[in-house]
């Protein structure tokens, strides 16, 4: 296996699923590493868990962007009229 230290600096970053676990901590290591990047997350936020009246139990995966500097559209990758959102940026890498 070969190693690539590609420099993200100066470019625009796309992370679908950025809320998540692996998600979150990819933007955060763009965020600290590559401080000249534009972090932009894509995630639709669901969740399923609420209280029995209908509010939502905890933050979900908000509480894994506290910090996050870059930007966050919220829409579902399976819908193209929330793709749209991401229409203005010029993207040079997506994970």
């Amino acid at each position: 296996m070969t190693y690539s230290d590609t420099n993200f600096n100066d470019k625009t970053i796309l992370i679908t699923g950025g809320a998540g676990f692996i998600g979150s901590n990819l933007a955060f290591y763009f965020q600290e590493n590559y401080p000249n990047s534009h972090v932009v997350i894509f995630d639709c936020f669901r969740s399923e868990v609420t209280f029995a009246n209908g509010n939502l139990q905890s933050f979900g995966h908000y509480k894994n962007l506290i910090g996050f500097t870059g930007d966050i559209v919220c829409g579902n990758i399976n819908n193209k009229a929330d793709l749209t959102l991401l229409s203005d940026y010029k993207f040079d890498y997506m994970f």
